[in-house]
C-alpha cells in the first residue's frame, strides 16, 4: 500500500496570546501567534507561521485623535514537486504497482514501473517557500468644529516572497539530468502605499440638512522580482547559489504604478422627506497611456 509509505498522519499546533486594555483616553491591543502543520506527505514539514499585531489609539484632546495599527507575519512552507507525473507523490501512489517494494536489494530506492523514486526525491529535491508580510496603518483625526472633521490616513504594506528549489548532486533526478546538482532561487518584493485625506461636513439648518465628503487619495505599487539558477556544485552539501560553478539563468524585473483619486460627495435633505444626492470624482492611473491617464466620473 503505497499510501502507507508516502503519506503520514498530520499534526497541527496553534498558540495565541492576546492582551488589550486602556483608559477613557487610550486603547491598546496586541497579540502573538504561532501555527504549525506537519502536512500529510512524508519528509515534508508543510507549514510554520509566526504572527504579531499591535494596535494603539489615543484621544490627545477633545479635537485630536491618533492611532496606529500594525501587523507582522512570517510563514515557511515545504511543497512537493507539483507536476502531473511520477514526481508528484499523489500521482505516484496511484500509479505504482502494489507488488513493487520501496527499496531494491542493494538498499537503494526502487524507481518502480513509474520510473521515479518519489520518496527519495522528497528528501533530495526539496522546495521551500518563505513569506514575510508587514502592514501598518497610521491615522489622525482633527475635529475642526462640531459639523466639520478632517482625517488623514497612511496605509503601508511590505511583502517579501522567497522560493528555493534544490536538486542535490547524485539524486535520481540529478543523474537523469546530468547537472551535478542545481539550486534555483527567486525573490519577489512588493511595497504598497496609500495616503488618504478626507474632510467630512454634516450640519442642519432648520429643516435643511447638508452632508458632504471631500477626499483625495494617492496610492503606489512597487514590485521587484529576481530569479537565478545555478548548476554544478563546487562543494558538496552547500545549497547556495555562490557554490554553483555554472551560472545558468538570471532574470529580474521591476514594476511601478501610481494612482490618484479626487472626489466630492454631497447629500441635501429637506424636512427629512426630500433628498438630493450627487457625486463627482477624478481618477488617474499610470497604467494607461499618457493621454488617457485621467477620467472624470459623475
Amino acid at each position: 500500500n503505497w499510501e502507507n509509505d508516502i503519506l503520514k498522519n498530520s499534526a497541527e499546533e496553534s498558540y495565541f496570546f492576546t492582551a488589550n486594555g486602556g483608559t477613557d483616553k487610550s486603547l491598546f491591543y496586541y497579540s502573538l501567534g504561532y501555527d504549525s502543520n506537519s502536512g500529510i506527505v512524508r519528509n515534508l514539514n508543510a507549514l510554520k507561521r509566526y504572527s504579531a499585531r499591535f494596535n494603539f489609539e489615543n484621544q490627545l484632546s477633545d479635537k485630536i485623535r491618533v492611532g496606529i495599527n500594525t501587523s507582522l507575519q512570517y510563514q515557511q512552507t515545504q511543497n512537493q514537486r507539483d507536476l502531473n507525473n511520477g514526481q508528484n507523490p499523489f500521482r505516484f501512489m496511484y500509479s505504482a504497482n502494489p507488488y513493487e517494494p520501496v527499496y531494491l536489494d542493494n538498499g537503494t530506492f526502487n524507481s518502480t514501473a513509474v520510473g521515479f523514486p518519489v520518496l527519495e526525491a522528497l528528501t533530495t529535491n526539496p522546495n521551500r517557500n518563505s513569506n514575510l508580510r508587514i502592514n501598518a496603518n497610521i491615522f489622525g483625526e482633527y475635529k475642526i468644529a462640531e459639523y466639520l472633521k478632517f482625517k488623514s490616513s497612511l496605509f503601508n504594506t511590505f511583502a517579501q516572497l522567497k522560493t528555493k528549489s534544490i536538486i542535490q548532486p547524485g539524486s535520481f533526478l540529478d543523474v537523469i539530468l546530468g547537472l551535478n546538482g542545481q539550486v534555483s532561487q527567486a525573490n519577489n518584493d512588493l511595497y504598497y502605499l496609500t495616503a488618504n485625506q478626507r474632510l467630512d461636513f454634516d450640519k442642519k439648518f432648520g429643516v435643511h440638512k447638508v452632508t458632504a465628503t471631500a477626499l483625495f487619495e494617492y496610492s503606489t505599487e512597487d514590485t521587484n522580482t529576481m530569479s537565478a539558477v545555478g548548476r554544478n556544485y563546487g562543494t558538496p552539501g552547500l545549497d547556495i547559489l555562490s557554490n554553483m560553478v555554472t551560472p545558468f539563468q538570471t532574470t529580474g524585473g521591476r514594476t511601478q504604478t501610481r494612482r490618484t483619486a479626487l472626489a466630492l460627495l454631497a447629500d441635501y435633505s429637506f424636512d427629512s422627506r426630500y433628498i438630493i444626492s450627487g457625486s463627482v470624482r477624478r481618477d488617474g492611473s499610470s497604467r494607461f497611456g499618457l493621454d488617457n491617464q485621467f477620467g472624470v466620473f459623475w
